[in-house]
């Protein structure tokens, strides 16, 4: 009966829990559901990416401060309070500081995946990373993130001992190597704030396909109350009727 529809609908909150309710009207929304969970699930992949990014810059960040350690080191080995035959001390603090650079670059990964390059094991360039923020829409890096010593070219300044002449090189080398850091940090930098651009977007779609939905499905309590009040009114109207026209024709008998 219709009241017994209110009340299932007022216990419920729908106003369409089943397709026979109303059978567009349901289609429509699991079409925004549908919708809805696309998009949060793009939101999702948006965070992880976000999260990898950040794995990675926070890495290169401690490659960028021991950078300027090679470069502190480089100008002192260059003050002529060291003869060349001291100069093994800072050569062997700077090759610290190189292998430094390189287990930064191995160690860093996403579940296995290497960020700063291909792999713990392989040195070369990381590989294209791929991610899915929307459906069709498909956020990719360069392929062309290199880290460690040979990437940033300073592999040069931990092969033997290094003299006055290798060190005044080395400052190009190092500043050179410094310039490629920010460029590979500049690169995912641009692509967070792509990502964050894209999840702010989405986020802001799943809210408006959830209202679409629940516009669609869920029951409007005002006017279902009223729709209910009116059905109560007019069964105890009914009611009331049925129980005079008995009375009136018990009366007719007993005259």
């Amino acid at each position: 009966s219709r009241m017994q529809v209110s009340v299932e609908r007022l216990g419920t909150g729908l106003r369409i829990k089943k397709a026979q309710d109303d059978p567009a009207g349901n289609s429509i929304a699991d079409s925004f559901r549908m919708q809805a969970s696309t998009t949060k699930q793009g939101v999702d992949n948006s965070i992880t990416a976000v999260t990898l990014l950040q794995i990675a810059d926070k890495a290169m960040h401690q490659q960028s401060e021991i950078i300027d350690s090679l470069k502190t080191n480089i100008i002192l080995a260059l003050n002529d309070t060291y003869s060349e035959d001291q100069l093994e001390i800072p050569s062997a603090v700077v090759k610290k500081l190189v292998k430094q650079i390189d287990e930064i670059a191995s160690q860093t990964n996403f579940s296995g995946m290497g960020l700063l390059q291909r792999s713990s094991k392989d040195d070369s360039a990381a590989g294209v990373l791929k991610f899915a923020v929307d459906s069709g829409l498909s956020i990719d890096t360069d392929g062309v993130i290199r880290a460690n010593s040979k990437g940033l070219g300073i592999d040069v300044l931990s092969s033997g001992s290094l003299s006055k002449e290798d060190f005044k090189s080395g400052l190009a080398i190092v500043d050179e190597a410094l310039t490629k850091l920010n460029e590979f940090r500049s690169e995912y930098g641009s692509l967070q704030q792509q990502i964050e651009s894209s999840m702010r977007n989405l986020m802001s779609q799943q809210t408006n396909m959830k209202l679409s939905e629940s516009v669609v499905r869920d029951v409007d309590f005002v006017k279902e109350y009223a729709t209910l009040a009116q059905t109560i009114l007019t069964y105890k109207a009914g009611s009331f009727a049925l129980t005079q026209a008995n009375l009136s024709k018990e009366s007719v008998l007993d005259i």
